[in-house]
């Protein structure tokens, strides 16, 4: 099918920058809410204009359209928390994102990723508006000075908002020079965190030493329903996918691993019940228990109808 994009320099950031300004102009706390009907749709552009906006995008492919658009509207008329903020007791909490807290909605999850330097402990509380009232609630914080073997994604999470938030700033800098370090405060984060950014393309390579540098998995961009990140890669006995559906979805994702002959060595299955982050892990076995030898291997991850692909590399114990 042909992709339709806008006309007269419409490009996506172009007509982001507008809108932005024409708000800030007229009616700073609009929220936007964005409608994408079929696959010819400009997903990043309707993505955008929501998120910057306090509202939600929604696409809809072959379904019900007016029962679709029906239970969006229920879900938008009655948010549940307004003009939200989080502020944090431990003074060591830092670079917290995104900066701009979205609204919250029914069935809809919250997800806010920060640093901090040193461990602590007290809590974060989290104030807004339901409606009519002012509302605030108060939840335990432990700031652990313990490594979690199973939290090491939250690290690439942590940088990928990190590099959404200063691509902001750079669109809204351009042609100024300051961009230009924004742009390359970017590339050093997506060098140092191996994520992908819009300015780096990350690919297994092989040294003069004949060792594999460290990859990430996600390397088609234009998927609309999920993004997979995989670590520790290289793995030795024990890799983790680290999965980001961004629509909702009640699906099974399934991870297909093939050796470099093109065998299907195995399969990993978990379900989706909706939008969020799930981790699924591969303890290096095939199907039949037996640990595989090192070497390079594809990932194959499919989710109703879409299909990412990457390379992992297994080496030695």
């Amino acid at each position: 099918m042909p992709y339709f994009l806008p006309t007269d320099d419409g490009s996506t950031q172009n007509i982001i920058n507008h809108v932005n300004q024409l708000t800030a102009q007229y009616q700073p706390d609009l929220n936007i809410f964005t409608l994408g009907i079929g696959e010819s749709v400009n997903r990043d552009l309707l993505t955008q204009l929501a998120t910057q906006h306090y509202g939600l995008a929604e696409f809809l492919d072959n379904q019900d359209l007016a029962l679709t658009i029906s239970n969006f509207y229920l879900t938008i008329q009655n948010p549940v928390l307004t003009n939200i903020s989080l502020a944090f007791s431990a003074s060591t909490v830092s670079e917290v994102f995104p900066v701009q807290l979205p609204n919250l909605y029914k069935g809809r999850q919250l997800m806010v990723v920060g640093r901090y330097q040193q461990p602590d402990s007290g809590q974060v509380t989290l104030s807004g508006t339901n409606q009519i009232n002012a509302q605030q609630y108060a939840y335990p914080l432990v700031l652990t000075d313990s490594f979690i073997e199973g939290n090491k994604f939250l690290v690439k999470l942590w940088a990928k908002k990190k590099i959404e938030s200063l691509m902001g700033d750079y669109f809204a800098l351009l042609p100024d020079s300051a961009a230009e370090l924004v742009k390359q405060e970017v590339i050093d984060i997506s060098l140092c965190y191996q994520v992908v950014s819009p300015f780096t393309s990350l690919s297994s390579n092989t040294g003069g030493n004949g060792n594999t540098t460290s990859v990430e998995v996600e390397l088609d961009h234009s998927s609309s329903m999920m993004s997979i990140n995989a670590f520790p890669n290289p793995f030795s006995d024990q890799i983790q996918f680290a999965i980001t559906v961004k629509e909702e979805v009640k699906d099974w994702v399934e991870i297909r691993i093939f050796d470099i002959q093109g065998k299907l060595v195995k399969t990993l299955k978990l379900y989706m019940g909706q939008r969020g982050d799930y981790v699924v892990e591969w303890n290096g076995n095939d199907s039949n228990g037996n640990e595989v030898p090192t070497g390079q291997y594809l990932v194959q991850a499919i989710i109703n109808g879409e299909n990412l692909t990457g390379i992992i590399q297994k080496r030695a114990r």
